[in-house]
Formats: C-alpha cells, sequence, structure tokens
C-alpha cells in the first residue's frame, strides 16, 4: 500500500462501485493516461485510485490536481478491486467517474 492512500473506500461503498462500473462499462475512463486527461479537462467527477500502484509516482500527481479541481477521489486497496472496470485486462490503476454517470456514487 502506498503512504498516500488515503481516504481508503470501506467495503460497502466499494461493492457499490464495483457494481456500477461492471454495468457501465461503456461511460468510465480507465487507466492512468485517460483518467489524468479526464481530470485536467473536467471539473466533477469521481476518480477511483488503486493503493497499490507501483511505482506510485504513475498516480501520485492525480490527487492533487483533483483537490484543485474539487474533483471526488478514493482509494481502494489493491488493482485486483478495480479488475471489473476492464475484463480484457489483468490490471487497471485508476478509473474515472463522469458526474453526469454517477451522481449516487458521490455519497461516498
Amino acid at each position: 500500500m502506498i503512504p498516500i492512500a488515503k481516504p481508503l473506500i470501506n467495503e460497502e461503498s466499494l461493492r457499490l462501485v464495483q457494481a456500477y462500473i461492471k454495468s457501465n462499462l461503456k461511460n468510465i475512463k480507465r487507466g492512468i493516461k485517460h483518467c489524468s486527461k479526464k481530470v485536467h479537462t473536467s471539473n466533477s467527477g469521481l476518480l477511483v485510485l488503486a493503493g497499490d500502484t507501483t511505482p506510485m509516482d504513475l498516480i501520485t500527481h492525480l490527487p492533487a490536481i483533483c483537490e484543485s479541481k474539487g474533483i471526488e477521489y478514493v482509494f481502494v486497496k489493491s488493482m485486483c478491486d478495480l479488475k471489473v472496470a476492464s475484463p480484457e485486462s489483468d490490471y487497471v490503476s485508476c478509473v474515472f467517474i463522469d458526474e453526469s454517470n454517477a451522481k449516487e456514487l458521490f455519497k461516498l
């Protein structure tokens, strides 16, 4: 677990996020490159980051950008928790959910 992995999502909220991601695969952005671009261009949304991403420098800039833009972000324990976001590959380091697609998830 990387040292900056706070706030960590609880199990109930993780199940909600995973269910949403699984049912809306076409409406989310996954991967560091796509999430970084979306965080830079968007003013709202939910960024879900994996707490065991190595090297951690790949994602350490994203929480700071989210805080400056007012975008919510949470960490999950491992990349395996985000595997539902990309069934065709093994692991995903981050997932971005747009506000218009996931207003109910912002209560986490």
